[in-house]
């Protein structure tokens, strides 16, 4: 029901709101599991860690307050949870407490390889799309001056080294801005 309640908030509209109500349940969640259902020896609690990659993948740039306060809070649930000594509502044997910790450790540790996976990748997307606005003039989708003087320098060397000849084609356009002043600048673009 609480995991509704946030898709309820993002339904209409309430984003942020939907957000944070699903890092507080999230938290809740976990808070309950370490310290009244099970213990500590469970590791429910380094759940926690995945907090602050989620929070940064979900919230926006400048919401710094919500990640900041989502962040410590569930930094000082971790501390809390890991010294918690109330009696579970669950008796595990040791056995099996050990395998839920070993679980919560693998399944953190594959969280982790997905969160940086996808950081990789978007860094890499932005990497490719800043490159192509240097590279690129927007206005007609070819390369710009920058790529012609790296393009031509890569080709000088290679013409030295190989001992092959090189030349270069310069079109002027004479009296090109009679064209823009009559036709107008879209159709001299």
């Amino acid at each position: 029901v609480c995991y509704a309640i946030g898709i309820l908030f993002s339904r209409f509209y309430f984003i942020q709101t939907a957000k944070v109500w699903f890092f507080v349940v999230l938290m809740a969640h976990l808070f309950l599991l370490t310290t009244y259902i099970f213990t500590p020896d469970t590791g429910f609690h380094f759940y926690y860690l995945l907090v602050p990659s989620g929070v940064f993948l979900m919230f926006n740039h400048n919401e710094h307050t919500a990640k900041f306060t989502l962040c410590l809070l569930s930094l000082m649930l971790f501390f809390f949870c890991k010294e918690s000594v109330h009696a579970p509502f669950i008796e595990l044997s040791a056995d099996t407490e050990e395998t839920i910790f070993t679980s919560t450790i693998v399944v953190i540790m594959f969280e982790i390889f997905l969160i940086m996976s996808y950081f990789s990748g978007a860094i890499n997307k932005h990497q490719e799309e800043l490159t192509e606005m240097a590279n690129i003039d927007a206005l007609t989708g070819l390369n710009n001056r920058r790529t012609l003087l790296n393009f031509g320098r890569e080709l000088i060397q290679y013409a030295a080294r190989y001992k092959k000849n090189l030349s270069a084609i310069i079109l002027d356009i004479d009296h090109f801005k009679k064209i823009n002043d009559s036709q107008g600048h879209q159709m001299g673009d």
